[in-house]
């Protein structure tokens, strides 16, 4: 009996095998270990995946897909040499080859399965994901954790890949109770970002993981083919699209753009050969180019990590460590950023492209998986933890290492980390860069390597008080938990009565400062800018942000925010520009100059059958007419570009959005938040590429749902700009609304 372990990756698949006595990569391809995520069609009508596929995919690129994980549920079809396949039917046919390689390889079937996929994934994607299963000849996963499989196939489980990653590491290195560790999962198309916590029934996330759909190592090929593309004077933009020879030449280019990303990890230059019809021509790269053209979207999935840990209500110091998981996180930029900005142990893993499959695989054999691992659970910030005690992993991946348990998961729990070398990663040295062993930790002000001392006793709504290090905790069944009355209760009131004081104390300042700020915030002019007003009204000087304000009146001069009329009224006149009114009204012209409805005009793509101006602050913001005198400050000159109300996808992903601006502007992308908090999850790729650098303005309106806009900002000089390839798609397939502004 063994279990597997699956990780179908954007641009690479991976397989491990678990059983009660080993843990070990299955070569998918030949000798190599992981494959390539490609689908091929070949003249027989047969789909063929990884080495195979990739290869014969540069000769005739018209029965080749590549990266078609990024597609899953997208109703358009991919089309290989006329005929047309789903993303789940490509990625059903290549489950179904890794599955029969690993049987061949085994002499015999696995019993249990465990698929992993992005946590930034929501319930469509996950959905979508569940039936690929299905498509390969193999039972659907299953939706109950206690759900036991039929007698027809393997049990197939589905998990997070920043959980697999983590058990795989916590194999290793174990995490002592209720330890919190960060995962930063950089992979081949997305990133994920994710805190999980060893908890009572192992790892848990906390807070909701944050990532961005359209963003990685594929993102980073295709920076590469854009520069080499400028240094030969566009010359590959330039190729005829209906010559037959124009593919192979675009896949050779990419395939030695990848080659040279990777090259550059450990080299200062690499060298990219393109095969021109007339020529053939070489252009090289040097790491410091390849840096600078990658460290927005870099720095993005930074903001992106810290986010994630406010959303867990956690904070730097509260981590243990943070965890480097995927191919693109070995670029050395990604370490040092994350090095220089978060200043916390950073464990690199010597292997970031097998640890997901190999945790995944670790959790097939765990005795959890007969009756259904269960899904990690999103904790709230700030939940008590649930556990005293744990042992660190369900499953040791290296024989003889005392610091883990033993493959049945009898052993007892650390209260520290092992001193013991281990081959999970190196850990770097916030301060000095230094590596070291994983089971080590390093002073961060001399930058030594020491024996990591015992964790701290912590108290509070997050930890709760742990027994000494030293000593050895009575363990029991086959997870090697300790049964919750070994939990003192005297230490569970404690928590109870310090997190009560806590409330009480947060409860008092929030309502002092509150009543600080009405006491003396009345009557004190502001210079803050000015929020919507739907409706008309004269304006009196009150440098304040105005919010609605349900029924006529007349405002009087206050320094705290009013809210937007819905119906006629007069307001107090304020020298700051306001947002578009609905119905016609009166106001104070702004002394900055404002781009006018020609000044930004919006180019229909082929595929987009409605392109329509509207406005910010109104109710309807497809049926009203567009108004453009004046918004937040400092933005002017609003465009609104709704999708089309029967559908949001758009049928072909190569589709943009086009602006002609006048002069010299910055132009702001900002993104309608409505019923999804998580819009930023969504953040397309080709936001980061061209520069646009979120702001901490947020425009809200008088919608009933609550809507607003999460805003994005980027200097450009007049011209022509281009908002994607695939930005509508991103944007469109998702539900929200794009709004366009831009300032001279």
């Amino acid at each position: 009996m063994y279990g597997v372990g699956i990780d179908l990756g954007t641009s690479f698949t991976a397989a491990a095998t678990a059983s009660a006595w080993a843990l070990d990569m299955v070569p998918l391809a030949g000798q190599a270990i992981i494959n390539p995520s490609v689908a091929y069609l070949d003249e027989k009508g047969a789909l063929l995946t990884g080495e195979a596929a990739d290869r014969l995919g540069l000769q005739d690129p018209s029965r080749a897909a590549r990266e078609f994980k990024r597609r899953l549920g997208d109703p358009t079809p991919v089309i290989l040499d006329g005929a047309p396949y789903s993303p789940t039917a490509l990625m059903a046919a290549l489950l179904r080859s890794v599955v029969d390689t690993v049987s061949e390889a085994r002499g015999g079937p696995p019993d249990r399965i465990v698929l992993t996929h992005p946590a930034v994934w929501g319930p469509y994607r996950r959905e979508q994901f569940a039936a690929i299963p299905h498509l390969a000849g193999l039972p659907r996963p299953q939706a109950e954790p206690g759900s036991v499989a039929g007698s027809d196939g393997p049990t197939v489980v589905t998990i997070t890949e920043p959980v697999a990653a983590a058990t795989y590491y916590c194999s290793t290195q174990p995490l002592p109770p209720d330890g919190l560790l960060a995962v930063y999962d950089l992979g081949g198309g997305t990133f994920d970002s994710a805190v999980v916590r060893n908890g009572r029934d192992g790892l848990e996330i906390i807070g909701t993981p944050e990532g961005i759909e359209w963003l990685g190592g594929a993102d980073f090929d295709q920076a590469i083919v854009d520069h080499v593309d400028r240094q030969l004077g566009g010359a590959i933009t330039a190729l005829d699209p209906t010559d037959p020879g124009t593919a192979s030449i675009l896949a050779t280019v990419h395939r030695d753009c990848m080659l040279a990303k990777e090259a550059l990890s450990t080299r200062e230059k690499a060298e990219i050969t393109v095969p021109l019809p007339d020529a053939v021509r070489h252009v090289t790269v040097t790491r410091e180019t390849f840096e600078q053209m990658i460290t927005p979207p870099v720095e993005t999935t930074i903001e992106t990590f810290r986010r994630t840990l406010t959303a867990a209500g956690i904070t730097l110091q509260d981590l243990t460590a943070v965890l480097l998981v995927g191919g693109s996180s070995q670029i050395p930029l990604v370490t040092q950023l994350l090095r220089d900005t978060l200043r916390r142990p950073i464990m690199i893993n010597t292997h970031p492209k097998h640890a997901v499959a190999l945790g995944a695989a670790m959790l097939s054999a765990d005795a959890r998986a007969e009756r259904g691992i269960p899904a990690p659970r999103r904790l709230k910030p700030g939940a008590p933890a649930t556990t005293a005690a744990r042992t660190g992993a369900p499953l040791t991946a290296a024989d003889g290492d005392s610091g883990a348990p033993s493959a049945t998961g009898a052993g007892t729990a650390a209260g520290a980390y092992t001193a013991a070398a281990v081959d999970a990663g190196t850990a770097v040295d916030a301060d000095a860069g230094t590596a070291v062993d994983a089971g080590t930790a390093v002073d961060a002000g001399a930058g030594t390597a020491v024996d990591a001392p015992a964790p701290k006793t912590r108290r509070g709504a997050k930890h709760r008080a742990q027994p000494p290090a030293t000593s050895v905790r009575p363990v029991s069944g086959p997870a090697g938990r300790t049964p919750r009355a070994a939990v003192p209760p005297p230490a569970r009131r404690r928590w109870s009565r310090l997190a009560i004081a806590r409330v009480v104390v947060a409860l008092v300042v929030v309502f002092g400062l509150l009543g600080i700020g009405i006491v003396f915030g009345n009557g004190a002019p502001s210079d803050r800018p000015q929020m919507s007003n739907a409706t008309s009204g004269t304006d009196v000087p009150d440098g304040r942000p105005q919010t609605p304000n349900a029924t006529p009146g007349t405002n009087a001069p206050s320094g705290r925010p009013q809210t937007p009329s819905a119906t006629p009224g007069t307001n107090t006149p304020s020298g700051r520009p306001q947002t578009p009114s609905a119905t016609p009204g009166t106001n104070t012209p702004s002394k900055r100059p404002m781009l006018k409805l020609e000044d930004v005009q919006v180019h229909k793509p082929s595929k987009l059958t409605t392109v329509r101006p509207a406005v910010v602050g109104t109710k309807h913001f497809v049926d009203r007419p567009p108004v453009f005198t004046s918004v937040p400050d400092p933005l002017t000159g609003a465009v609104l570009i709704p999708g089309a109300s029967d559908d949001k996808r758009l049928t072909s992903p190569a589709d943009y959005l086009v602006f002609d601006v006048a002069r010299d502007a910055t132009v702001y992308a900002a993104f309608d938040r409505r019923g999804a908090p998580e819009v930023d999850n969504w953040w397309p790729a080709w936001l980061n590429q061209q520069g646009f650098k979120r702001t901490d303005m947020i425009i809200p309106t008088n919608d009933k749902d609550q809507r607003h806009f999460v805003v994005f900002a980027k200097k450009v000089p007049a011209g022509r700009v281009t908002l994607g390839p695939n930005a509508a798609t991103t944007v469109y397939s998702t539900g929200y609304i794009t709004l366009v502004t831009a300032r001279g």
